[in-house]
């Protein structure tokens, strides 16, 4: 703001300091410090930072837990649990309190420059009224409106500095109440959901039973996944990797039956290792974007283990051992600083690389989290994608690509897979702040395929968000597979979870 040059006979020429002195008569400070505030924010930003590097950390210890047997490990099992998501309950608490007072420290920072004007203003009318009858008559009427413009800036402060406790008073209360919290930053929600949309169900018509009898038996194959507006991205992943394989989509047959005296679908679930049956005979209705096999198994998981598994999210190995009874193994970007201390590195070691080959080579479910990424300059990739809808990924310098979608909705009429090359473009993964609403984000993705440089990935979304100025060719069918470099692999995401077992 350059300084107005106003004076008077009496006082000749005014400095701003001078004027901003008198004018203090009139408007004072606005209460309360930008940059204590901000550092505030980011205090409690490092520190929810530093508990998710616990929650990971606490997580990891959870892989120990083979070498015990019985009573011993469950306890231990689920100690780590109930650590993992006490940590990751405070971080998002931390988390949704950074945004509000961000928020708050801007208004400061627009009300202090604003009194500051107004002070240096008031300051140099008062001071020309000194000088002339006619400057104090125009000063004596701008006092009133000086006074009025004063209160309003302190009626904004005041009214923002409320909003901010509340809005931090309903963060901690909401991050209290969160059940399975601890999931999102394993697996995730993927979805944020202003209504909780579990209650919503539908039952199976005469047509949806009859087109998923035909999928129980090979003569008819489901989609790709299409998350709804559900908070199970984990358990959807999860169902798309076994989806993935003949293999895998056998395991989702040979555990479902149809009850004729019953008119349900039977679903066998894992509870602890027990077999469980499941009557399933509506879907969700925000669920997923088909009525069929996938529905059926998402509203069955639901049912046995409860709303909260479908809307607060939770953790693919606990989804593969439900699902197959089987167990799990969790290769993460964790490493050792100094060979003793684990800390967070956001890459993969060559063993761990091989691992998650063989596994998608072997057929095995695959599925990666991003709760543990490294989102801290963005969550923006170059990428490929199936631009030209062949059913095939494949750059310009490569002969064969990457197979996807199956042939099925992702594909157009009348094209031959894999003849023309894809476009690379700008990509969004989903994780960090995705939403921009100052929260920490997580969700889980299928890998489909790897190679020597990229892994392929299935957004149980059924679409990938375009970053920037970059949008997909005109026409393009949106199916949720991307291709990305090893290097964003690991920088994105920290944990991959495999199948274990035969």
């Amino acid at each position: 703001m350059s300084p107005l040059s106003m004076s008077s006979p009496a006082t000749g020429p005014v400095s701003t300091a001078a004027a901003m002195g008198i004018g203090s008569i009139l408007v004072g400070q606005v209460p309360g410090d930008p940059a204590a505030v901000r550092a505030v924010a980011t205090d409690w930003k490092q520190t929810a930072r530093r508990f998710w590097d616990a929650a990971d950390l606490a997580d990891y210890a959870r892989g120990a837990a083979p070498s015990f047997q019985g009573v011993t490990a469950d306890a231990f099992r689920r100690g780590a649990r109930e650590l993992t998501g006490a940590l990751e309950r405070n971080a998002q608490d931390l988390e949704a309190g950074v945004g509000p007072l961000e928020a708050y420290a801007r208004v400061l920072d627009s009300a202090i420059a604003a009194a500051d004007e107004l002070r240096e203003f008031a300051g140099r009318s008062l001071l020309a009224a000194l000088g002339t009858p006619a400057a104090a008559i125009v000063a004596a009427a701008v006092v009133p409106a000086i006074a009025q413009a004063w209160a309003g800036i302190l009626a904004e402060v005041n009214l923002t500095a409320t909003h901010t406790a509340a809005a931090l008073n309903t963060a901690s209360a909401a991050g209290a109440s969160v059940q399975g919290a601890g999931a999102q930053a394993q697996g995730g929600k993927g979805k944020t959901d202003a209504e909780n949309k579990t209650p919503y169900k539908q039952e199976l018509s005469d047509a949806d039973i009859e087109r998923i009898k035909r999928q129980l038996d090979g003569g008819e194959d489901w989609d790709d996944v299409s998350q709804g507006e559900l908070g199970d991205c984990y358990l959807m992943a999860t169902l798309q990797a076994y989806s993935w394989t003949d293999e895998g989509k056998q395991v989702l047959r040979e555990n479902v039956r149809w009850d004729e005296s019953k008119q349900a679908f039977i679903v066998t679930l894992y509870d602890d290792g027990e077999k469980v049956e499941v009557e399933v005979t509506d879907v969700y209705t925000y669920g997923n974007g088909q009525t069929d096999l996938i529905a059926v198994y998402e509203r069955a998981y639901g049912k046995h283990f409860g709303d909260e598994a479908i809307r607060d999210g939770g953790q693919p190995s606990e989804v593969i051992k439900h699902i197959s009874g089987n167990d799990s193994q969790v290769v993460d970007t964790i490493g050792w600083k100094w060979g003793v201390l684990p800390q967070q590195q956001h890459e993969y070691t060559d063993d761990e690389w091989r691992t998650i080959e063989q596994a998608v080579e072997a057929g095995k479910p695959v599925v990666a989290s991003t709760g543990s990424g490294n989102f801290d300059d963005g969550d923006q990739v170059t990428a490929m994608a199936d631009t030209n809808d062949d059913g095939v990924i494949r750059s310009d310098d490569e002969n064969e690509g990457v197979t996807v979608g199956e042939g099925k909705r992702s594909w157009k009429q009348g094209v031959t897979p894999g003849t023309e090359p894809d476009e690379e473009g700008q990509y969004r993964i989903v994780g960090g702040d995705y939403r921009g609403q100052g929260r920490t984000s997580a969700h889980a993705y299928t890998v489909v395929a790897i190679d020597d440089e990229t892994v392929t990935l299935y957004n149980p979304w059924g679409r990938n968000d375009t970053a920037g100025d970059y949008s997909t060719p005109s026409g393009d069918l949106k199916d949720g597979y991307i291709q990305i470099s090893r290097a964003d692999y690991e920088k994105f995401f920290g944990k991959t979870t495999i199948e274990e077992g035969d």
